[in-house]
């Protein structure tokens, strides 16, 4: 049996509020706290992640069908989280194996936060999944997600007229100049950014078509400007981080629900099509009126992109010295440090993380540990992609996939996974999206009515 359209299911009222507040908030929160970026914040992050988990369980009782859903990312994670433990396990039990893998390591004393945060990681799958499997949950959730994100880059704009350098206090380093909201890092707040245009660009095309079914009102006309003056003031933030990744991946984001949304919307209504060019003229016009320093930073893209294929392959070299067990969650910064030598020392002084999230994993955890992440990454996609085959889906899951799309396309370029606030988005996110299938599948959705299949009420 096809999987039927969650339009319907999104648009009725559910209970479960003070979740989505929840939800919203342990990322939001995050994203306040400097990305969680740190080892105390990290920390913090995972056990608010663990217990809004729990209580998420322990509310929801899910049956087999949500598990069976998760199955294809969920078994492959766990497994990756107890193969870094292994060289920890074997030292408990004096095996001797454990010395050798240990020694390759240049800081000890990183693995119980480490693997906190990456339990953590775990928990924000759960929490998106359980979310999604609450009939109406998923989109009250991704609006308090946009609002509050609306709010946070408000704040941030506030904060960086303040104090340009710093971010509550703390220096921005080498990256003093750039946008980066209340993280260190410009790239990272721009991929986060990006994530919420296409959420936000989801958010318009369902009000778009609720208005379209249920008559025009000075109201609705206020919440459709409103929302693509978001869309446009999320698009002036990410030119303002100067990614030149970030940029292109929001655009892509948004061009392509609305494009979606055109084609399948049945005849594209006047209104429709002038929301799209004004957001496409106005985006061009913040990225003309302040976008001279992207111009210049096109211009390094040639010189940019050697140094970092340089970079990768070194790092892909240097993770063949201990290719079981890596050298240690957490450890990179140590490890490249060790590892500068006067012929890379002027390009990868200050790399904070390798740029590919795939060559980190396998620095870090070792090539199984690398491998069982991707097995992950490949089972939740083919999870989706088999049921995008039977079913269309609404804006809102379209956005959904499309955000962890996103990240991961930004962390084979650069930092995005490496930060924890960046993870937890992606994870809930993918959550989310196999969540929707398992309640597809289990049939707690009724197909909508025929004249309200695409109304979006809220």
């Amino acid at each position: 049996m096809g999987i039927k359209s969650s339009s319907a299911s999104l648009g009725r009222p559910t209970k479960g509020g003070a979740a989505a507040y929840a939800v919203a908030a342990l990322i939001l929160g995050q994203c306040v706290a400097l990305g969680a970026n740190n080892a105390l914040l990290g920390s913090l992050a995972a056990c608010a992640d663990l217990i809004l988990a729990l209580v998420l369980l322990q509310s929801s009782r899910p049956g087999r069908e949500f598990w069976w859903a998760l199955r294809p990312v969920l078994v492959p994670m766990i497994a990756a989280a107890a193969w870094t433990s292994l060289p920890e396990i074997m030292l408990a039990a004096d095996i001797a194996p454990a010395t050798v893998a240990l020694q390759a390591r240049p800081v000890t004393g990183l693995y119980p936060t480490e693997l906190a945060k990456f339990i953590g990681v775990i928990a924000c799958l759960l929490i998106g999944a359980l979310t999604a499997s609450r009939p109406g949950l998923t989109r009250r959730t991704v609006e308090i997600l946009v609002a509050g994100g609306a709010m946070w880059l408000l704040a941030s704009f506030v904060m960086y007229e303040l104090d340009p350098l710093h971010v509550w206090g703390l220096s921005k380093g080498l990256r003093a100049d750039r946008f980066s909201a209340t993280l260190l890092n410009p790239n990272a707040a721009g991929c986060i950014m990006a994530v919420l245009a296409a959420l936000a660009t989801a958010s318009l095309l369902v009000r778009l078509r609720g208005t379209e079914a249920n008559g025009w009102s000075p109201a609705a006309m206020m919440r459709i400007v409103g929302q693509a003056i978001l869309i446009c003031l999320v698009l002036g933030a990410i030119i303002l981080t100067r990614s030149r990744f970030d940029i292109a991946v929001a655009l892509a984001a948004i061009g392509l629900l609305m494009g979606t949304g055109l084609l399948r919307g049945g005849r594209p209504t006047l209104l429709f099509g002038v929301l799209f060019i004004l957001t496409v003229l106005f985006g061009g016009g913040l990225l003309v009126a302040i976008g001279s320093p992207i111009a210049l930073k096109l211009l390094q893209l040639g010189p940019d992109a050697v140094v970092r294929a340089e970079a990768i392959r070194f790092y892909f070299t240097l993770s063949l010295q201990s290719p079981w067990f890596g050298f240690g969650l957490g450890s990179f910064r140590e490890l490249n440090t060790a590892h500068l030598s006067p012929d890379n020392v002027a390009d990868l002084w200050n790399f904070g993380a390798a740029h590919c999230a795939p060559i980190q994993a396998a620095l870090e955890g070792g090539w199984p540990f690398a491998i069982l992440l991707m097995i992950a990454v490949i089972g939740g996609a083919m999870r989706v992609a088999g049921s995008l085959r039977s079913a269309a889906f609404d804006p809102f899951d379209q956005a959904i996939m499309l955000g962890v799309a996103i990240i991961l396309a930004c962390s084979s370029v650069d930092i995005a996974l490496n930060v924890p606030a960046v993870a937890a988005l992606a994870a809930v996110l993918a959550g989310m999206a196999l969540g929707t299938i398992s309640r597809f599948r289990s049939g707690a959705v009724p197909p909508p009515p025929p004249d309200r299949a695409h109304e979006g009420r809220r």
